[in-house]
């Protein structure tokens, strides 16, 4: 394992009530640490608020708090929950330690200590958890590279979208030059090349507002109806769908929306993905068929969502199965695209909807399935 201690001195707050102890554990420390001390459990929260603790060494038994009431307030708060911490106790029975675990520490150490023991279960946890907060910085960069991606993808969809209208703008105002230079425009010609562009600025302005609703700056955590996110998504993709003679049908049999709670920008992401996944999918199969379609299938069990999109495009090549929801993975047949599409989603299902994502592809369909707790 990759040694972080020398390049990132982490600090370890020691939590014990035994000056002796703390001694102890100081001196078998080496000045890659820095160290924070308290003999009273009830000013963890203060050092906390005041300095970042990368791991606690937690005593059980402690007057006022003991050791188990501190982790419970740890886990509760959202600030300091991913913290770890190691139990320090002298107890060595089975119940003691399992209620610990159960609590969240990731390991525990029983008095007296042995030094080297000691030391290598610190180096190990502190070394396993700068490296989970350098992964989630990753994960964090390219979910960011994703939503930059996501607005590409939009925009060239949004111009996609205003080009036909655009030129229609273009010709009748062509025409009306031509017929006033000409002096062949009647009223009733006037009226009727006025009433289309009228109707085709309205159809740029119901665009924008499609679009909009996609960029809203003020999205929140809240309840989702998941139906209504994906018509809207399915809206943004009316002209490629049309375009293409694609079928897309969205099944539901139960009498009830569905609610989700979480913030309708990630929503629409996941289906956006996936939804333009299936089309490109479509547009890129070689294959003469009958009809195209994306059937997207909705059912609620219980207290959870499952979710099916499929399609009968050209499929997914074998050699990227495996690993089509890493990272700058790309199903596209051209490999222009950046490959984060279905990262993406997989990030947002099990960071933020404690879900999944699982793909079965064959030569004449494709289908992601979802599973989403309510």
């Amino acid at each position: 394992m990759e040694n972080f201690v020398n390049e990132y001195h982490p600090t370890i707050l020691i939590v014990d009530d035994e000056k002796i102890n703390i001694d102890y554990i100081v001196n078998s420390l080496d000045s890659n640490f820095k160290i924070k001390i308290t003999t009273d459990s009830r000013n963890v929260f203060k050092i906390l608020e005041k300095t970042k603790i990368d791991l606690i060494l937690l005593d059980i038994q402690m007057p006022n708090i003991d050791g188990f009431e501190v982790a419970n307030k740890l886990k509760d708060h959202d600030d300091y929950k991913n913290i770890p911490y190691i139990f320090l106790t002298s107890q060595n029975d089975s119940n003691s330690i399992v209620e610990g675990f159960n609590l969240g520490a990731i390991d525990y150490v029983t008095k007296p200590f042995n030094q080297s023991e000691l030391k290598a279960r610190i180096y190990t946890h502190i070394n396993n958890f700068i490296l989970q907060q350098r992964v989630k910085e990753q994960q964090k960069e390219l979910l960011s590279q994703s939503k930059f991606a996501a607005i590409g993808e939009m925009t060239s969809m949004l111009a996609h979208q205003w080009r036909q209208p655009l030129n229609i703008i273009s010709l009748l105002v062509q025409e009306i030059g031509f017929d006033r230079t000409h002096k062949i425009f009647t009223d009733d010609e006037f009226v009727v090349k006025k009433n289309q562009l009228l109707t085709t600025i309205e159809d740029l302005s119901k665009t924008i507002e499609t679009f909009s609703r996609y960029y809203d700056s003020n999205d929140s955590i809240k309840e989702i109806n998941i139906l209504h996110c994906i018509n809207q998504v399915k809206d943004l993709f009316a002209d490629m769908i049309e375009t293409n003679n694609i079928n897309l049908n969205i099944n539901y049999e139960e009498k009830e929306d569905i609610y989700l709670k979480s913030s309708s920008k990630e929503i629409k992401q996941i289906f956006i993905n996936l939804i333009q996944n299936s089309i490109e999918a479509i547009i890129n199969d070689n294959k003469e068929k009958d009809f195209y379609f994306v059937n997207i299938n909705l059912t609620k069990k219980d207290s959870s969502l499952e979710l099916s999109i499929e399609d009968n495009g050209c499929g997914i090549k074998d050699e990227i199965k495996d690993t089509l929801f890493e990272p700058y993975i790309s199903t596209k047949e051209n490999l222009n695209g950046p490959g984060l599409g279905l990262f993406t989603i997989k990030m947002l299902l099990e960071s933020q909807l404690k879900g999944s994502i699982k793909v079965t592809s064959k030569e004449n369909a494709t289908i992601f399935t979802l599973h989403i707790k309510g």
